[in-house]
């Protein structure tokens, strides 16, 4: 800025902004304001204990979950064989190995022998396996039977270890 003096002289005055704190008093403000209270640190402590102490005991025990992801699947496939036997008319057959049951069914109507594979959805192919076979398997491994194509089958009653039969009933072929 440019100011003129009274004898006329000009003379020349650089005016500073005027800062609200300096440098020096922003940094050590700024940095008083980081970190944590001792009460907000116990707070996430004692979080993090509940946590892990909900989540640890569910971890562990992945291998009870595969066994009722495999029993769930097996059951569900079952049913699925025993509809497509009275849809499709045709014999469905179904065999066991230690962790996984393989679907088959007839070509044709009357056949006495299953010769084609039945597709089971979700399962992508026409065998339904565990994902981790040492955790669920069968047990004992059941033996193999046929959905009739009136639906019927024969009395059956399948275990995946550490979780309740599977029952499959001969006069109906109903599977529970």
């Amino acid at each position: 800025m440019i100011a003129i003096r009274r004898h006329g002289e000009p003379s020349v005055s650089i005016r500073r902004r005027r800062a609200s704190a300096s440098m020096s008093a922003r940094c050590s403000e700024s940095m008083a304001e980081r970190g944590f209270t001792l009460v907000e640190l116990v707070t996430i402590l004692l979080i993090l204990g509940i946590l892990a102490a909900v989540a640890i005991p569910k971890m562990t025990a992945s291998d009870d979950f595969l066994r009722v992801e495999f029993r769930d699947q097996v059951l569900s496939s079952l049913r699925y064989a025993q509809k497509s036997a009275v849809s499709h008319r045709r014999l469905v057959c179904v065999s066991f190995a230690t962790a996984s049951v393989t679907f088959t069914m007839a070509k044709a109507k009357n056949a006495a022998g299953c010769d084609e594979n039945l597709r089971i959805p979700g399962a992508g192919s026409h065998i339904v396996s565990s994902r981790n076979p040492a955790a669920a398997a069968f047990s004992p491994v059941p033996a193999a039977f046929s959905f009739q194509p009136d639906g019927s089958a024969v009395d059956r009653s399948i275990v995946v270890a550490g979780q309740p039969a599977i029952t499959v009933f001969g006069a109906t072929g109903y599977v529970r």
